[in-house]
């Protein structure tokens, strides 16, 4: 064991260089997935959709971003599909409320739209930012996003992501950390490099 002079992390920590379970089937807790690099947190991506996990990982996002002074990214993922039924308006909102909400918070921020027509996670501005923030896969978002979010995007953009758990709700993120360790190198320093991460918001 060890102990963290601060509260840092909440969630489950997986070391993605060793077979992981699918983010379908992570713990109901924020899920921070980390790749060897430590982070200086001077611009975060958050993305947005019609769904009704939308606000509170928003919330999240601008919470983080005010306490480290980051810049916050909003990239609007939905998908053609999701402006039709049940989320049409809740998709067109998605940029208005970002916007709002971050220039209520005083947050610098920009809006980004996503390709629609891209099925890949390199035009979904990833590797700008130096950390993400997604929600778990779940039904109700199948088909309405982007098809490369989150997993594509982790597992490809080589950026930490928070991975906030399907109908999360905002509460304390540092009840509970699990590291799924391996006897290798990459996790010790990926481990070191998780000490020193800043605080997550409460």
């Amino acid at each position: 064991s060890y102990h963290v002079d601060r509260p840092a992390l909440g969630g489950s920590i997986y070391n993605l260089l060793r077979p992981a379970p699918t983010l379908s089937e992570v713990p109901q807790s924020p899920l921070l997935l980390l790749f060897l690099t430590s982070i200086l947190l001077t611009c975060i991506l958050v993305f947005l959709d019609g769904s009704h996990d939308n606000e509170p990982r928003l919330d999240f996002a601008i919470s983080l971003a005010k306490i480290h002074g980051a810049r916050l990214t909003g990239v609007d993922v939905n998908s053609a599909a999701a402006f039709e039924g049940e989320w049409s308006e809740r998709a067109k909102m998605v940029g208005e409320l970002f916007e709002a909400e971050a220039r209520e918070a005083g947050v610098s921020f920009r809006l980004r739209m996503a390709d629609r027509a891209s099925m890949g996670w390199k035009n979904l501005y990833a590797h700008y930012a130096d950390l993400l923030i997604a929600t778990q896969p779940n039904a109700e978002a199948s088909g309405m996003i982007l098809p490369a979010v989150p997993e594509e995007v982790l597992m490809s953009a080589g950026v930490p992501m928070i991975v906030l758990p399907h109908r999360w709700k905002s509460r304390t993120a540092t009840e509970n950390i699990v590291i799924a360790w391996s006897p290798s190198s990459q996790a010790t320093r990926a481990v070191q490099h998780l000490l020193f991460l800043p605080q997550l918001p409460h």
